[in-house]
């Protein structure tokens, strides 16, 4: 159950004819304070352009501002392409939470990255068996997230259909 809110990102699109300031300004006013009218000013707000910042899936949503590896509805991966930011993603939540737990730092956790403006953050929830400020910084030292080391090294476009997954095998944590 959501405690609070730190943060509203939110990704769009915009006419050429509009500026993003003025977009921004009317996402904030008619959208996040209708919809969150309780929302505290302390609150750190982002908008992005999608135009600048990324490109949208079918579905229309920014593949930037998805969120992997926690209960999100919607569908399944894109088929076995481990270019895809949400195989990627979501691979590299579930190998960071198995290693995690291998290594005995909790019992039990989920895993969330989060790709905003190209850049990956990560939220790690323990369910009270570990500090998960603590298990964030653990994993933020021993994971390279970005998509295109993690393609690198968990050999994304080849190992898909491989038997052997190298994501499947812990990453030693210390």
């Amino acid at each position: 159950r959501p405690e609070g809110v730190s943060s509203v990102a939110i990704v769009y699109g915009h006419a050429a004819d509009v500026k993003a300031s003025e977009a921004e300004q009317e996402l904030l006013e008619k959208v996040v304070k209708v919809v969150l009218p309780s929302l505290p000013d302390s609150v750190a707000f982002t908008a992005c352009a999608r135009a600048q910042h990324g490109a949208s899936s079918a579905s229309g949503a920014s593949r930037r501002q998805q969120s992997y590896g926690g209960w999100a509805p919607g569908g399944a991966f894109s088929g076995r392409d481990g270019s895809s930011l949400s195989r990627c993603g979501g691979v590299a939540a579930a190998w960071a939470a198995r290693s995690l737990v291998a290594g005995k730092f909790c019992r039990r956790c989920r895993v969330q990255l989060r790709y905003v403006g190209g850049e990956a953050q990560i939220q790690v929830d323990s369910y009270g068996t570990a500090r998960d400020a603590e298990l964030e910084e653990l994993l933020l030292r021993h994971f390279d997230f970005r998509p295109q080391a993690l393609q690198k090294e968990l050999q994304l476009n080849a190992s898909m259909k491989a038997k052997e997954k190298p994501w499947e095998k812990p990453k030693v944590l210390q």
